[in-house]
């Protein structure tokens, strides 16, 4: 008789939420509060900031590390993410483009 390891059906079923995720979820539809939504409001506030500050450039900073990091976590949201792509020779000259996944 096998022992641990993995076996077939074993745990939860890949791409399921658990329940924590699930429970955010649902607290999230009662708030009204779409992670997007957030994100890009969270941009406009900072943007709104940044023209007011023109003297400290400490806060400018900290404006401008916060737009950043938003706009990167929103992207996903936004735009789908690009495949890598490589070119290849072969002897007789003939370029390939190689798409890897």
């Amino acid at each position: 008789m096998a022992h641990g390891g993995r076996r077939p059906g074993a745990g939860r079923p890949k791409g399921s939420k658990s329940r924590r995720s699930l429970q955010l979820q649902a607290k999230a539809y009662e708030l009204g509060v779409c992670p997007a939504e957030a994100m890009m409001l969270n941009i406009k506030w900072a943007q709104e900031r940044l023209a007011d500050v023109t003297e400290d450039g400490l806060s400018q900073t900290k404006l401008r590390d916060m737009i950043h990091k938003n706009a990167k976590d929103l992207a996903p949201y936004l735009y789908p993410r690009l495949a890598s792509a490589q070119l290849e020779s072969k002897e007789d000259h003939e370029i390939v483009v190689v798409i890897n996944k």
